[in-house]
């Protein structure tokens, strides 16, 4: 399989997803928008595209024109079968992309937080294997609405929608599996003005603190083996 990610900012990249494509012998190519050099894919160069966080929003187009580029890429990709991963802003932007409206969330979701998966899902080749409920990474202050003809795949307490599956081929997700220690201390370091210590948001002690509790990297390769397996 040939995969292809998009990222956004030097400190939001692969991860624990890097070990994933070297486990499984898969090849591995990138398009790092923050460079102004970037040149964008074709569809026929990726089997799998993986579509990464960042903090801007997917409504900043002015500032930042490559969204737009992306999207037309995503569209593309979905409408040619190939299997399309969002994660936070890439979430995002496959929901923009599918025509569902994206904007600001009542709180900021930021830190170590449970999600449950949907009842539709119970039973679901998609979830075997997983957890019911689990605590993940989080670093989000804007929400989607489920595109049409998506399902809801997960939820938390201040998000409703944490994910879709979008036929079988499209993964949305809200939340962070990717994120191993050092994506986390890079993300808080950079993104420390957020943490306002105020409601649900943790201070970054309390966030570096809980790194070593939480092993994502597992859950993670069973999640995407099981959607490449739809």
């Amino acid at each position: 399989m040939r995969v292809h990610y998009f990222q956004h900012v030097e400190f939001e990249g692969l991860a624990n997803i890097a070990q994933w494509v070297i486990d499984k012998g898969y090849s591995l190519t990138g398009t790092k928008l923050y460079d102004s050099n970037y040149t964008l894919p074709s569809i026929q160069e990726f089997d799998l595209l993986i579509v990464l966080g960042g903090p801007m929003s997917v409504n900043d187009e002015d500032l930042y024109p490559w969204l737009e580029e992306e999207r037309r890429c995503i569209e593309e990709a979905i409408a040619a079968g190939k299997h399309v991963l969002g994660i936070c802003l890439g979430a995002q932007q496959i929901a923009k992309t599918l025509g569902a409206d994206v904007k600001r969330s009542q709180h900021k979701e930021i830190g170590w937080h449970p999600i449950a998966f949907s009842d539709d899902f119970a039973g679901h080749p998609l979830v075997s294997g997983l957890n019911q409920a689990m605590t993940v990474f989080h670093w989000h202050g804007e929400t989607f609405d489920i595109p049409q003809n998506a399902i809801r795949l997960a939820s938390s307490k201040l998000c409703k929608n944490q994910a879709f599956l979008h036929q079988s081929n499209v993964l949305a997700l809200q939340f962070h599996l990717e994120m191993d220690k050092q994506a986390v201390e890079k993300i808080v370091n950079a993104c420390e003005d957020e943490l306002m210590y105020a409601g649900e948001v943790p201070s970054k002690k309390e966030i570096l603190q809980q790194v070593s509790q939480h092993h994502l990297g597992l859950s993670l390769y069973k999640l995407i083996d099981n959607w490449l397996g739809l």
